[in-house]
């Protein structure tokens, strides 16, 4: 499927190779120029006044107390090093849910290639790896966050400090209860930036209340992803509603992509709505020179919608792609993007989406295979292509947009076009968009 990968993990390619109409999107060198920019500034450390200590390869018990020592000092820049290559495993929690004391000063982990995971041993208790006060604030780089579990924040809960990740991963981290359910990866109610990295096959599980942000959940924070991948990250709810397969922004949060890729995700509910396979959003969402693929909405018994994107806040697409993701329920909206809040799109394609409707009674219908338009402010896109969407199964219309009701679509140099069953419904809705 072509899937790019950061610089400094294994991957195919480790360059952009989807392909869709007008050619490439040309990411690749802007991900090898900050992954540059970001060894450069490791190197130098911006504080002659830190402190500085080396934890010894699987040492669990030595990085705790250099986190404990630098707390004692906040005013003061620690910067941690791990050994190359190693792997520190947590058997026990520190503190609460937490494996590693709360990080409440500023911290540098210099993880050279190395992991800290939760012990994968029977009987080893959850707990999620890092907590950041908000009186903190850590620096990841070249660090692989493994195997945390929390009721939130599985792998990271960044409760109102800061966090940066750079050139790291977040793999394999799960939040599984009964109630509400958020933030596989990271949980995010600071500010975050994420550089280079990925955030990769973490889960979010509830069996009875909403589950969310199963890659990152973005609760009213500030989060930045440049050259960065989300990918293959599951939220499932079998009570309620799940959203957000690879990241949930929530209310008053702010989300900017750049350059980035959220690929391969799934946001599924057995009853309820399951929506935005890749990214779900109530609050606002700036997508540039990024891309959106391959990612699946689906619910068994209830309705799913923005296989790609759900969105109900505000979400504006710069010169970025939404390809190949997919709506599936009985009753189906939005095989690409959905939008209640309204959605400016400038410069981008939206091609090769699928609403496909699973069901078999009059009145449960396939609308909206690239976009589905619910209202909000009125919708603009310009100079951007709308091109092979599909709405499918009984009573398909708007293969390529659907706009309902008194919701309002503007096209400035853009085109609806080979799209099916038809390019745009109802009929007339879209000024200059026919068939």
């Amino acid at each position: 499927m072509g899937q790019p990968h950061a610089p400094g993990f294994t991957g195919p390619g480790g360059r952009q190779t989807a392909r869709g109409p007008g050619g490439r999107l040309k990411t690749g060198m802007i991900i090898c120029v900050i992954a540059a920019t970001i060894y450069a500034s490791l190197a130098f450390p911006s504080s002659a006044l830190a402190a500085s200590s080396h934890i010894p390869c699987g040492d669990v018990a030595g990085l705790k107390a250099a986190i404990n020592a630098a707390n004692i000092t906040p005013s003061k820049l620690t910067i941690v090093h791990l050994a190359p290559a190693c792997r520190y495993e947590l058997t026990s929690a520190d503190n609460g849910d937490n494996g590693l004391p709360v990080i409440g000063s500023p911290i540098t982990v210099m993880g050279n290639r190395s992991t800290i995971a939760r012990s994968g041993a029977l009987g080893t208790p959850s707990f999620r790896i890092w907590e950041v006060a908000s009186t903190g604030s850590l620096t990841l780089n070249q660090l692989s966050v493994v195997g945390g579990t929390a009721s939130r924040g599985g792998g990271i809960l960044n409760d109102g400090g800061r966090l940066t990740l750079q050139v790291g991963r977040v793999v394999g981290n799960v939040v599984r209860t009964s109630g509400l359910a958020a933030g596989g990866g990271i949980y995010n109610t600071g500010t975050a930036t994420i550089i280079a990295s990925q955030v990769q096959g973490n889960l979010v599980d509830s069996s009875g209340d909403v589950a969310e942000g199963a890659g990152i959940e973005n609760g009213g924070g500030s989060l930045t992803l440049r050259a960065s991948q989300v990918f293959a990250n599951s939220v499932t709810s079998s009570g309620d509603a799940a959203i957000g397969g690879g990241i949930d922004n929530g209310f008053g949060a702010t989300l900017n992509l750049i350059a980035s890729n959220v690929y391969d995700n799934t946001a599924g509910s057995l009853n309820q709505l399951g929506g935005g396979g890749g990214i779900s959003n109530v609050g606002s969402v700036v997508l540039t020179s990024s891309q959106v693929h391959d990612n699946t909405a689906r619910s068994t018994n209830g309705n799913a919608r923005g296989g790609a994107i759900s969105d109900v806040g505000k979400f504006t697409l710069n010169a970025s792609r939404v390809y190949d993701n997919r709506s599936m329920s009985a009753g189906v909206v939005a095989g690409g993007i959905y939008t209640g809040g309204g959605i400016t799109i400038n410069s981008s394609q939206i091609f090769g989406n699928t609403a496909d409707n699973t069901g078999t009674v009059p009145g449960q219908a396939s609308e909206g295979g690239g976009v589905f338009i619910a209202g909000g402010a009125d919708s603009v896109f310009t100079d951007t292509s709308i091109t092979r969407n599909r709405a499918v199964g009984l009573e398909a219309h708007g293969g390529g947009v659907f706009v309902l009701g008194a919701a309002a679509l503007t096209l400035v140099n853009s085109l609806v076009t080979a799209n099916v069953p038809d390019n745009c419904f109802p009929p007339g809705s879209v000024s200059g968009c026919s068939g």
